[in-house]
């Protein structure tokens, strides 16, 4: 009977927090939750009709484990929200600690340390959480649609072909096939050998690719031209060296003059049967009007890997496609770095048209300049954060994440807190202090991935002679961090050890005899 008072009151917090978070995210779904999740069209935020997004029972295995990224995907700046976030935790933790140090009468100074170095895990846990769903390809959201005929597009992506790029080429569509879309675009940087140098495979689990060129106006200037569709003899930029030039423009000899001529070089796209659409998170509002005179066919209105435009400039690009019927995008500007994926651009073939594969109602819809055809679509709303917005983001995207999670995550949520319950109990009846065994898995199983990631972007890179050389340094250095993250989970498991037995010589034989049997009372 002594035990239940007990038992009741040693709850540890990281548990009552848990099912604390658990129930508030399954009250927000279940008072706020928008049932059917449809992205949103981003030039107006209403729902776009006839698709929506779809989260599998096997993706949600590992919920609680990417849930932080997905938090973070529904801030309208995701960037800037993985610093508001830090900021957020690293205080939360510190001020936690101080307090439970202050508690257990600790002085001030002992509990300001113990609150700095709770502080210093968190910021380390944080930091590997993070790098690791930069190189991970973390489960998100499958767009599906309504109509066969629509084409789910993502018009801007690279493969270790471009210097940026961390993924092959085959994986990028196996990827982009499994989330729902229908094509994507291979908008490589300038490299040695061309945008028409990779033969892209085709099969049933792999999404139809669209090759194209994206280039600078000028190095280190404001924005970047993106070409797709031209015919194989279109001479276009090849070798680009990205040492030369400098902020001001300046055209390495061995480049084409066009390169650096934007009129030239949109009418020589044009004449190979090519598109034309614009890059615009460096862009002014004047610059949307004189490119749009120029005969750009398109501006990409959301650049996922890039901050929000502002709002003068959406301003601009609504004027200029109303004005002269440019399609305005939705792209993801993929890299491989994460699995986010969470933009498309939605193309809609002319009512009573004959069937056509994707990239003919793509490239038609987009030479047509009628707006009406092309939507782009995002799975949250994104605009630039105000202060005010940042200060309080963690609590809204918590919101929304609960108003949007599926039954699946939900349920895994669920699921595994009760297993860890269970595992929590069966640890403690094994020796094991369950807060550092939870910490050593969490450190193994980022070190696993980090090894895994590396050995796949070096196995990826050897077929290509010219992949990219920051594919070769990051899969080195994530192996690198692999091991040293094993190496520190050892670190950790011999200090634990250590600490174990010294703890135990220093208690008599007798009293380790009285503490036994009270432990069995």
């Amino acid at each position: 009977m002594k035990t239940d008072g007990k038992s009741a009151a040693n709850i540890p917090p990281a548990m009552i927090a848990l099912y604390a978070w658990i129930a508030l995210i399954t009250f927000i779904s279940l008072v706020f939750g928008r049932g059917v999740f449809a992205p949103v069209d981003p030039r107006t935020d209403l729902p776009v009709q006839g698709v929506h997004l779809a989260f599998s029972a096997r993706d949600s295995v590992v919920e609680p484990f990417t849930a932080l990224f997905h938090l973070l995907e529904t801030l309208p700046d995701y960037k800037s929200g993985i610093v508001v976030f830090l900021i957020w935790i690293v205080v939360g933790v510190s001020l936690f600690f101080f307090l439970t140090a202050r508690r257990r009468g600790e002085q001030t100074g002992g509990a300001v340390r113990s609150g700095i170095r709770a502080a210093c895990v968190a910021l380390m846990l944080y930091g590997i959480y993070i790098c690791t769903a930069l190189t991970s390809h973390f489960p998100n959201w499958t767009i599906v649609k309504d109509d066969p005929a629509v084409v789910v597009a993502d018009l801007h992506t690279h493969s270790i072909y471009s210097h940026d790029g961390v993924i092959a080429a085959k994986a990028n569509m196996r990827l982009h096939k499994l989330r729902g879309y229908d094509l994507v675009a291979f908008t490589e940087h300038v490299n040695p050998w061309g945008p028409y140098s990779v033969h892209y495979s085709k099969g049933e689990d792999l999404a139809v690719a669209l090759a194209g060129i994206e280039i600078p106006v000028y190095y280190g200037g404001n924005f970047y031209l993106i070409a797709i569709g031209m015919e194989r003899n279109t001479p276009l930029p090849n070798g680009l060296a990205w040492s030369q030039g400098t902020r001001q423009p300046m055209a390495p000899k061995d480049l084409p003059s066009y390169l650096w001529n934007i009129d030239k070089f949109i009418a020589t796209v044009h004449a190979h049967h090519g598109i034309i659409f614009t890059v615009a998170f460096h862009l002014n509002a004047s610059d949307v009007t004189a490119l749009a005179e120029a005969g750009v066919d398109g501006f990409e209105y959301i650049n996922f890997g890039h901050p929000p435009l502002h709002d003068d400039v959406r301003q601009a690009l609504l004027n200029a496609q109303q004005r002269f019927g440019v399609a305005l995008l939705a792209c993801n500007d993929w890299h491989g770095w994460t699995g986010a994926l969470n933009v498309w651009t939605l193309i809609y073939p002319p009512a009573g048209s004959a069937p056509s594969t994707p990239e003919e109602v793509t490239l038609a819809a987009l030479r047509a300049h009628d707006a009406r055809d092309i939507v782009p679509a995002v799975a949250y709303p994104v605009h630039p954060m105000h202060w005010q917005e940042l200060v309080v983001a963690p609590f809204t995207a918590v919101y929304s994440y609960g108003k949007t999670i599926s039954g699946w995550q939900l349920l895994s949520w669920w699921l595994w807190a009760v297993l860890l319950v269970a595992m929590t109990k069966l640890w403690r009846q094994r020796g094991y202090a369950p807060a550092q065994l939870a910490l050593r898995l969490y450190i193994v199983i980022a070190g696993l991935l980090a090894l895994i990631n590396g050995a796949t972007m070096l196995v990826n890179s050897y077929p290509y002679l010219f992949s990219s050389p920051l594919n070769y340094k990051t899969g080195w250095w994530s192996m690198i961090a692999g091991l040293m993250l094993l190496l520190i989970e050892r670190v950790i498991a011999f200090c634990n050890r250590a600490a174990a037995d010294q703890s135990g010589s220093a208690i008599p034989s007798h009293s380790r005899q009285q503490q036994s049997r009270s432990d069995d009372d």
